[in-house]
């Protein structure tokens, strides 16, 4: 299986008075008028260096998120609040956080002043690997207009539109906005229609929400894989246990632009992200509310899977995601013992980080694994599947 779908998007659960703090700041470039600054793509996850008060950090590029800064970061600058706020990550784990203004952020040679943010502990295992610090939040990009290629590692923004040549860009994604400005795509599936958010802080494709019982009928209608477990993670950890689908529809229209067999799952939101987007060259234009795409890969998808994905929770890999099969051995709550006789007990905290993120059966066939359950060592030999492809 894939790994864990990474989520860290934020949705903001404020007063209308209280997101005036996303809508303030502005952007200073440098006399070329481009900056262009590398993207580090690992698993899926955008990663960009920023700078502020002259030191460097690891920020996501997160267009599902407002901008946030580390609680190091906050008490390192003395800031001070301007307001506090709820916030729910993708999960629908809540919490209340500090909302202020960072007076400088610098990517390249561009500087960004007094940006609204919110404040975070990035105490998620998922996060603290990468030594996460903080987001580059849509708040932030609707400041300039950005020009995103994956492949090439790169990533360009600019105040002048007459910049970036969009001749050869055939598709046009018009967005709609939340208060933190995420862009909010129209969809239909199914017959039925949805609102997807844009986001380049999700790592799977698309995700539809399972709280609409019509599409969720016709899911379980069609071929599909049931999975069970915690399948996503958001800024505050996993959320709660449960039953999602992998499918392969028809035909999802996405603003008005029709995409035909398409690797897709139901999951608490409604999401496009990464896996969709490697694919494109983009541009984003919140002067104009549009998203502009240009197609640069014709990969197709496929779901792979030895039937199970992990979490390091403690230091230790836990089985967090089974597929649901009779003739799957594998349960939820196993601890991995050993993967192919590399041992995965007892490990430090840069040692669980390091298979995280290279996870040792993720170019594999077929794997030997060793879990315990029950205070009882189980062996298995498991072979990859490929379930459902476009």
């Amino acid at each position: 299986m894939k790994k864990i779908v990474c989520l860290f998007f934020l949705a903001l659960l404020l007063s209308c008075k209280s997101t005036k703090i996303f809508t303030s700041g502005s952007v200073k470039m440098s006399n070329t008028g481009v900056e262009t600054i590398p993207v580090q793509f690992i698993n899926s996850l955008p990663l960009i260096n920023v700078t502020i008060n002259e030191k460097d950090y690891v920020f996501i590029f997160d267009t599902g998120a407002p901008t946030v800064i580390s609680t190091a970061i906050y008490n390192e600058l003395e800031l001070k609040p301007i307001k506090k706020g709820t916030v729910s990550d993708s999960k629908n784990n809540r919490n209340t956080q500090i909302l202020t203004r960072v007076p400088q952020i610098k990517l390249g040679e561009a500087t960004f002043h007094d940006i609204g943010c919110v404040v975070i502990d990035f105490s998620v295992p998922e996060l603290s690997c990468y030594n996460i610090q903080g987001i580059i939040g849509a708040n932030q990009m609707a400041k300039a207009i950005w020009k995103v290629n994956y492949s090439e590692e790169k990533i360009s923004f600019t105040k002048d539109s007459t910049q970036f040549n969009l001749s050869n860009f055939d598709i046009e994604f018009p967005f709609l906005t939340k208060p933190q400005q995420t862009p909010l795509l129209k969809s239909k599936l199914f017959g039925e229609n949805a609102m997807l958010t844009f986001d380049t802080g999700y790592t799977g494709k698309i995700e539809i929400s399972n709280f609409s019982e019509t599409i969720m009928d016709t899911v379980k209608k069609i071929k599909n894989v049931a999975v069970e477990g915690v399948s996503t993670v958001g800024i505050y950890g996993g959320g709660n246990k449960e039953v999602n689908y992998r499918f392969v529809t028809d035909s999802i229209t996405i603003a008005n632009t029709v995409f035909e067999n398409v690797l897709m799952e139901t999951n608490t939101s409604s999401l496009l992200g990464n896996t969709f987007l490697k694919n494109y060259e983009f541009v984003m234009d919140w002067t104009k509310s549009k998203i502009y795409l240009k197609a640069i890969n014709t990969e197709k998808e496929s779901f792979n899977t030895f039937g199970f994905s992990y979490r390091f929770l403690e230091n230790k890999p836990i089985i967090s995601i089974v597929v649901q099969d009779s003739l799957n051995p594998i349960k939820l709550g196993d601890e991995i013992i050993s993967i192919n006789a590399i041992n995965l007990e007892n490990l430090t905290k840069e040692e669980a980080c390091d298979y995280y993120i290279n996870r040792i059966e993720k170019n594999l066939k077929e794997i030997n694994i060793a879990v315990r359950r029950n205070d009882t060592i189980l062996n298995f030999k498991l072979d990859k599947k490929t379930l459902l492809k476009e």
